[in-house]
């Protein structure tokens, strides 16, 4: 499952890269509205390229675990763990991309703070289903998953504000 999900970060982190690179030179330029809607446009293929991934993982999560290892008890972990994976590769694919926008804009004292507190439900989730189940293995997953999805919220809004790297929203 990890290599399964490291790959697919490996494959969107193109993405990632093109926004951080792009990001700095427009804002360079004075064309923070061509940055967002670049970001846009990036944000669309990110959530397209996790969705694909995340559809072909699930759907080959047998086939896949099966490449890796023959031993029965660690392909039932994996099977119980690939949902979970196949279900992060939207949010990740995203997290990725923000992050890459968020850097390119040399908004590196926000990243930090918003990691920090993203990080804590992340920890609650982990804390309190490891103490209240059986979860296993898809404890971790679900904790890394609460991590993800907290990034994506707190960065889409910082996107999003007036206050962000980028400014103003503007809808065209």
């Amino acid at each position: 499952a990890r290599q399964c999900e490291s790959l697919e970060s490996l494959v969107v982190d193109g993405l990632a890269v093109a926004a951080q690179a792009l990001v700095a030179m427009y804002i360079g330029q004075g064309k923070k509205g061509t940055a967002r809607r670049l970001c846009r446009r990036l944000l669309v293929l990110g959530a397209v390229t996790g969705s694909a991934l995340g559809a072909l993982l699930y759907l080959l999560s047998g086939p896949i675990a099966h490449s890796f290892t023959s031993d029965v008890a660690v392909l039932a972990e994996a099977r119980k763990a690939m949902p979970l994976v196949a279900l992060m590769q939207l949010p990740s694919a995203l997290a990725y991309i923000l992050d890459g926008i968020s850097l390119g804009a040399r908004d590196f004292k926000f990243l930090g703070i918003a990691m920090f507190f993203c990080v804590l439900p992340a920890l609650a989730v982990l804390v309190s289903v490891a103490a209240l189940t059986d979860l296993g293995l898809r404890t971790l997953w679900l904790a890394s998953g609460t991590l993800i999805v907290a990034r994506v919220l707190v960065l889409t809004h910082r996107f999003n504000s007036r206050n962000g790297p980028l400014g103003a929203h503007v809808v065209k």
